[in-house]
């Protein structure tokens, strides 16, 4: 009789046990499976697209390194280019003014040189260019800059020549002012040089003429080419303010451009005779 009764008990624990581990307890055990194997899942995630990050960052800066390296290729072949560009304008412009004043009649162009240095002595100024007897520079032979007059060749050695400015004390240039309206324009010849430390121009002007309503601040002056010196319409400078006057003879002072200083380089010509 006991063991029956023990049989049945424990056939009935048997089922309730049977009945907890599928119904109940499966739910517990993946809930702490789950538990425990999330924080992996996610660790093991999290590093598999760091790595794929890494090599994917890798990936992209070899692209930027490349891109980048090609874009400066690209940058100094154009940062060459705009050079060369720029100074085949320079040249360009620099050529067409001296054009400008190379196909003369009164005088012949010998070429354009460079400065290799300008000095003062004794309160006058000059300067050496590399040209000399080899390039068949001659003294005398005037020297201009873009058509401005400069002064003239006084010293030649075998590959350099010495220039004397015109604004120097013993130099001498006879210019021309053009004064009066347009169809009744009047040349007046003067003579340009240094009279007490001033660079001036003088010239004689009818009494008739007004010549303060026509000579005007910063007029043109020309050389006027009478001379054996200088050829004809370079430009000796501007007119300044007024020196002295003399019954019909005027004084002005002459303002000289360009700023000699500054210059790299000079053309000279020779007068025909």
């Amino acid at each position: 009789m006991k063991l029956g009764e023990n049989w049945f008990k424990y056939s009935i624990l048997t089922i309730v046990l049977m009945f907890y581990f599928f119904f109940y307890t499966k739910s517990s055990i993946s809930f702490l499976f789950h538990t425990i194997s999330s924080p992996i899942v996610s660790f093991s995630y999290r590093t598999s697209e760091n790595i794929k990050g890494i090599f994917l960052k890798k990936k992209e800066k070899k692209l930027l390194i490349n891109e980048n390296k090609l874009l400066r290729e690209l940058n100094s072949k154009l940062v060459i280019k705009n050079c060369a560009l720029k100074n085949s304008l320079i040249k360009y412009t620099r050529l067409k003014k001296i054009l400008n004043y190379k196909d003369r009649t009164d005088s012949i162009y010998l070429g354009t040189f460079n400065i290799i240095s300008i000095y003062d002595l004794f309160n006058n100024s000059y300067i050496t260019v590399n040209a000399g007897k080899r390039d068949k520079i001659k003294e005398n032979d005037f020297v201009a800059y873009n058509g401005y007059l400069i002064g003239r060749v006084r010293r030649v050695n075998f590959s350099t020549s010495v220039i004397e400015m015109i604004f120097n004390e013993k130099s001498l240039v006879d210019g021309s002012i053009t004064i009066g309206e347009k169809a009744n324009n009047i040349t007046l010849p003067g003579l340009c040089r240094k009279e007490n430390n001033l660079f001036t121009i003088s010239f004689l002007c009818p009494q008739n003429l007004k010549i303060k309503k026509y000579l005007l601040m910063d007029t043109p002056i020309y050389s006027h080419g009478i001379s054996d010196n200088f050829g004809k319409d370079f430009i000796i400078g501007f007119v300044g303010r007024e020196i002295k006057k003399e019954v019909n003879k005027y004084i002005y002072e002459i303002r000289t451009i360009p700023n000699i200083r500054q210059l790299k380089e000079l053309n000279i010509y020779r007068k025909l005779k």
